[in-house]
């Protein structure tokens, strides 16, 4: 997430490759069709940016979210992809964020 003024918030964008990628896998569990996905980004989009949160797009490549979610303990489900989204954009700053171990005390821990 880059420095200045304001809040901004991570949110994951797929490309319609990408979510036919998660819809073949099982563990994913989707199941709203990709232009239900869209919308639901646009709406969360207007709703963070009423609120004053800038919110940033976020292009999610599958396979690297699978090893990563796989390598830190989570499915990739919405947690997991959630959770790899939020380090994808704290990692802007530091990229090396992507390769330390995660503790999370919400829905899990890795240790």
């Amino acid at each position: 997430m880059s420095s200045g003024v304001g809040s901004a918030l991570g949110v994951a964008w797929y490309t319609p490759e990408a979510w036919e990628q998660l819809e073949a896998m099982p563990e994913a569990r989707i199941e709203k069709s990709y232009a239900d996905f869209v919308r639901a980004f646009g709406r969360i989009v207007r709703e963070l940016e009423a609120r004053g949160v800038r919110a940033e797009r976020v292009t999610i490549d599958v396979a690297a979210m699978t090893e990563w979610c796989h390598r830190n303990g989570y499915r990739v489900d919405g947690t997991g992809r959630t959770v790899y989204c939020a380090m994808l954009t704290m990692a802007r700053d530091d990229p090396d964020m992507l390769n330390k171990p995660v503790v999370d005390n919400v829905t899990r821990s890795v240790q």
